[in-house]
């Protein structure tokens, strides 16, 4: 996607980065002391450049809300899923060939219900002592790199 035109890059960072900003902006007088937000990353590198660069703004950008909003009690973490088969990977073009390669060598193997969980724990009181932390859940992926 090094070729992606202007307007494709910008609508990335649009929706990515300038939708979850924007939206926490928005959102934030309805947050109660305490009150939890979770931004997805996602696994963006099978999806090109311009994706990965978009998905790589978050975790800064949450590292930042989590100091800004820390006086008002607010946690901010984000959640990195590994490859989980939904249909957003066919809408943007990933073949289930793709997704299949991409998904040798993980040990586990998950579905949206789990990374549902991550972010239900990162929202509960439970996560209470948890902010401007990224939280991979990804079935292992990349457990072979680190040994």
């Amino acid at each position: 996607m090094v070729g992606a035109p202007v307007d494709a890059f910008d609508a990335l960072f649009d929706i990515n980065v300038r939708g979850n900003f924007f939206t926490l902006q928005k959102g934030l007088p309805l947050l109660n002391e305490g009150a939890s937000v979770v931004f997805a990353v996602g696994a963006a590198e099978v999806l090109g450049a311009a994706m990965t660069a978009a998905k790589g703004a978050l975790p800064p950008l949450m590292r930042s809300l989590a100091l800004e909003l820390a006086p008002r009690r607010i946690r901010v973490n984000a959640v990195s899923p590994g490859m989980i088969n939904t249909p957003v990977y066919s809408k943007m073009g990933v073949s289930p060939e793709m997704l299949d390669s991409r998904a040798r060598g993980v040990p586990l193997v998950g579905a949206a219900a789990d990374i549902a969980e991550a972010v239900a724990f990162l929202a509960s009181d439970a996560a209470g002592y948890i902010t401007g932390d990224n939280l991979t859940v990804s079935g292992g992926m990349g457990v072979h790199s680190n040994a």
